[in-house]
């Protein structure tokens, strides 16, 4: 099923990863989880609008409900979870704290009147992906900006934008000059 959104109100990130030591010291934070949770927060904030959509490509929080339901209380924006390999043990309180949750997700982003951008959306990468020979965009996580997008894809992960969330318009200046990735594999051409 596919959804339709503003171009002006949508935004994507992934990987915030919420309360990981690990992640806070690879990041840099001197003080730990604490500054890292506060530099997530205010950057999310100060891009993403109180009535935003957010499309949060997986792995968020790696504590229990209670810290977990206190950020997301602090996050502007209806937010729609796209689970990663670390969301498993999110629990049923904050799991309905989302706007929704999938796997997978495809949506359209409409962009002027009768023009739309159709999004594939995982928290994976992918080497093809539906209607990718179209200029259909693929958004994914995971990788922390360690794998390069192909065609018309690009890791949205915090960890590529000095943790701040990507807007639609960002994205699409990032990637509408990009070639369009169209192997014909129907003909056996599979790019390599």
């Amino acid at each position: 099923m596919t959804v339709r959104v503003n171009a002006d109100k949508v935004f994507f990130t992934s990987d915030t990863h919420f309360f990981h030591k690990a992640m806070a010291q690879m990041r840099g934070f001197q003080g730990g989880v604490d500054d890292m949770n506060a530099a997530l927060i205010t950057r999310w904030n100060e891009v993403v609008p109180k009535d935003g959509i957010v499309f949060l490509l997986g792995d968020f929080s790696f504590s229990g409900t209670t810290n977990s339901v206190s950020v997301l209380g602090q996050l502007n924006g209806q937010i729609h979870l796209i689970v990663g390999n670390h969301d498993a043990g999110l629990s049923r309180i904050v799991k309905d704290m989302f706007s929704s949750m999938s796997e997978y997700k495809e949506i359209e982003v409409e962009t002027a009147p009768a023009v739309r951008q159709r999004i594939i959306l995982s928290h994976y990468a992918h080497r093809v992906w539906n209607m990718h020979h179209y200029g259909t965009w693929h958004l994914f996580g995971h990788s922390h900006g360690s794998l390069p997008g192909i065609g018309r894809s690009m890791d949205v992960g915090v960890d590529t934008n000095n943790l701040f969330p990507y807007s639609f318009q960002t994205i699409k200046v990032l990637l509408e000059d990009k070639p369009i990735f169209n192997a014909d594999y129907h003909r056996g051409e599979l790019a390599c």
